[in-house]
C-alpha cells in the first residue's frame, strides 16, 4: 500500500525494529525489578517468619513469668498471713501477762497494805510489852510471870513480821520476773514483725506497747 494513501499510521521497518528493541529493553528491565522485588518479599517473609518465632517465644517467656510471679506472690501472701498468725498469738501471749503482772501488782499492793498495817499493829504492841517491860523490871521479885509472858508474846510479833516481810520480798521478785518476760515477750515481738516486713518487702513500723506501771512499784524499762 502506498504510503501517501495513510500518511499518518505509516511506520518504516526501521521504527518498527527499533520500537520493538526498546519494548523489549524496558520488558527486560521490569522483568529484573521483578525478580528484585521478589527477593524483597521473600527476604520480608524471612524476617516476618523470625519475628513471629520470637513473638511466640516472647508470649511463651512472658506466660512463664506471670506464672512465676503469681506463684511467688501467693507464695508471700502465705508467709504474710503465718506471721501474722504469729504475732496475733504473741500479741495474746503479751496482752495475758499483761493483765496477770496487773493482777500480780494489786496482789502485792494489798500485801504490802496488809503489812503495813500489821507493823503498825505490832508497833503499838512492841511499845505496849516495852511499857509492861519497864513496868515489870521495876517489881521484878513480884512479877516474873508476867515478864515472861510478854517476852514471849514480844518474840511472836517479832517472828509475825519477819514472815510478813518474806512473803512481801516473795511478791515482789515473782513481779519483776513477770515483768522481765514481758519485755522480752515485746523484744521478740519487734524481731518478728521487723523479719516479716523484709520478707514482704514493705517496711515495717513497730509501735512500743504502754505498759501501766504497778501502783507502788516502777514501770518496766523497755529495751531501746
Amino acid at each position: 500500500m502506498p504510503p501517501f494513501l495513510f500518511p499518518q499510521i505509516y511506520i518504516s521497518h526501521q521504527e518498527c525494529a527499533e520500537s520493538s528493541t526498546s519494548i523489549e529493553g524496558q520488558l527486560a528491565e521490569k522483568v529484573l525489578l521483578l525478580d528484585r522485588a521478589n527477593e524483597q518479599v521473600d527476604e520480608l517473609a524471612k524476617v516476618v517468619a523470625d519475628l513471629r518465632e520470637r513473638t511466640l517465644a516472647l508470649e511463651k517467656e512472658n506466660i512463664e513469668k506471670d506464672h512465676k510471679i503469681f506463684k511467688q506472690e501467693v507464695e508471700a501472701q502465705e508467709e504474710c498471713n503465718s506471721y501474722q498468725r504469729k504475732l496475733g498469738l504473741k500479741d495474746s501471749a503479751i496482752k495475758s501477762k499483761e493483765a496477770e503482772l496487773k493482777e500480780m501488782s494489786k496482789t502485792v499492793e494489798e500485801a504490802e497494805k496488809k503489812l503495813a498495817k500489821t507493823v503498825e499493829e505490832s508497833g503499838k504492841k512492841l511499845a505496849a510489852m516495852e511499857e509492861k517491860l519497864k513496868a515489870a523490871d521495876a517489881g521484878k521479885g513480884s512479877c516474873k510471870s508476867e515478864v515472861a509472858s510478854a517476852k514471849s508474846e514480844l518474840e511472836e510479833c517479832k517472828k509475825s513480821n519477819e514472815e510478813l516481810k518474806k512473803s512481801a520480798a516473795e511478791a515482789n521478785s515473782k513481779k519483776k520476773k513477770a515483768v522481765a518476760e514481758i519485755v522480752k515477750l515485746k523484744e521478740e515481738y519487734k524481731k518478728r514483725l521487723a523479719a516479716a516486713g523484709q520478707a514482704l518487702g514493705v517496711p515495717t513500723v513497730v509501735d512500743d506497747v504502754e505498759d501501766a506501771p504497778p501502783k507502788g512499784g516502777k514501770k518496766p524499762a523497755a529495751k531501746a
